[in-house]
């Protein structure tokens, strides 16, 4: 269809004001974050219950879409003490993956504004798998429900940006008879004479067929046998791994020094009942100062 000039010309001036309306609308975006809060925040299930159940709470003025999925993985650190999630390792996942034998209801749920929602977790049986705790990473994903056409405002042209919130907590099933431990294989350290720190990492290597969850304390001694510091951090132990210990104002002329670890499957933010146990273990070593 061909348009004459003053066709034309008032088609022009109604794009203008579009792109003009749209352009305002752009700059004054609104967003929309999703607000769920998850309890508890790690899930142990033990073969003889089966079953498990999370609680899920609205705290927005909208109401929330909640999908699930299950992710593989675990906390890993490197020896520069960088600690992140280890999501691509197949082999890990064939031995030790959950994710195949869980199941929620409901699977997707509409959580109205400041209300609860209780989501049950069922473990399928796992008879044919060797003893042992397996887990997986519960992923919730949430994010406010897309009012309908007609709700919208009419006004003008306005853009909504509603942003998806992934949370995700560990979901443990204990099967079987299950032990674990700790070794420690070496220790490395790196002494800067300058600003005096002192950085010590051990490599911790887990034993028996669970997670090593509880608590590492970490004490240095100069050569007369006094303590110049103590540490006290979470210890959770997959597989081979390491942790970093940084002290501050260690004179060299002190040592040689002594590293005192201990290992105890206690954690204030678990249960007892739900931690692998397994005896304290301790370790000692000489630390030399070149």
């Amino acid at each position: 269809m061909k348009l004459n000039k003053y066709q034309l010309a008032d088609f022009s001036k109604s794009l203008i004001k579009v792109i003009a309306v749209t352009v305002f609308g752009l700059l004054s975006v609104k967003s929309t974050v999703a607000q769920i809060s998850i309890a508890p925040t790690q899930v142990f299930i033990h073969d003889k219950q089966g079953a498990g159940e999370i609680f899920l709470t609205n705290t927005s003025d909208v109401p929330q879409e909640i999908s699930f999925e299950m992710t593989f993985g675990y906390p890993a650190s490197t020896e520069n003490g960088r600690i992140s999630m280890v999501y691509n390792d197949s082999l890990k996942r064939d031995q030790h993956g959950l994710d195949e034998h869980v199941r929620l209801f409901p699977s997707r749920v509409v959580i109205p504004p400041r209300w609860s929602q209780t989501v049950r977790i069922q473990i399928l049986s796992m008879a044919d798998k060797p003893d042992g705790v397996y887990w997986t990473r519960l992923m919730v994903s949430s994010s406010p429900v897309t009012p309908d056409v007609g709700d919208r405002n009419a006004d003008g042209i306005t853009t909504d940006i509603e942003y998806v919130l992934e949370q995700n907590i560990p979901l443990f099933y204990r099967h079987g008879k299950n032990s674990t431990g700790i070794e420690v294989v070496d220790v490395e350290k790196i002494y800067d004479n300058s600003s005096k720190k002192l950085v010590v990492t051990p490599e911790i290597e887990r034993t028996g067929n669970s997670p090593y969850l509880g608590t590492m304390y970490a004490s240095l001694f100069d050569k007369s046998g006094s303590k110049l510091d103590q540490k006290e951090i979470p210890a959770y132990f997959y597989y081979l791994d390491w942790r970093r210990l940084t002290f501050e104002q260690i004179d060299a002329s002190k040592g040689p020094f002594r590293l005192d670890l201990e290992f105890k499957t206690h954690r204030k933010s678990i249960s007892s009942k739900d931690i692998v146990k397994a005896d304290d273990q301790s370790y000692s070593t000489q630390i030399l100062l070149d």
